[in-house]
């Protein structure tokens, strides 16, 4: 049977960015979004119970494919939650909500590109 989902809060970056010139990478866009949805949901970051990171094509840029592994970095209430990194184009976020409705999950989406 299928539970409902509820979107607290949301956070994104802007997407036509140039991280190099601005010596940054896909970690420092993950942190960036994650502070602003938490900041939006107006929750406790210890309530989150689990995180993933919903993304397209980053490992082919960045050679960096294990995204959630950036989620404790967000806030240091998120370590030692289960995290994980779901890709499946634009539609990587929502591809999260029916991977595993239980609990509290976060998710965290970085820029379709």
């Amino acid at each position: 049977m299928s539970e409902p989902v509820y979107i607290l809060g949301g956070g994104r970056t802007d997407f036509k960015r140039n991280l190099k010139k601005e010596g940054k990478t896909i970690r420092h866009l993950i942190i960036e979004a994650g502070k602003k949805a938490i900041d939006d949901a107006k929750i406790d970051p210890a309530e989150i119970q689990a995180g993933a990171v919903g993304n397209f094509n980053a490992g082919q840029f960045t050679k960096q494919l294990q995204l959630g592994a950036f989620i404790p970095e967000i806030d240091p209430k998120l370590r030692g939650i289960p995290t994980m990194h779901t890709e499946a184009a634009c539609a990587s976020a929502q591809s999260r909500c029916y991977s595993e409705p239980n609990g509290s999950w976060a998710a965290f989406t970085t820029s379709c590109s």
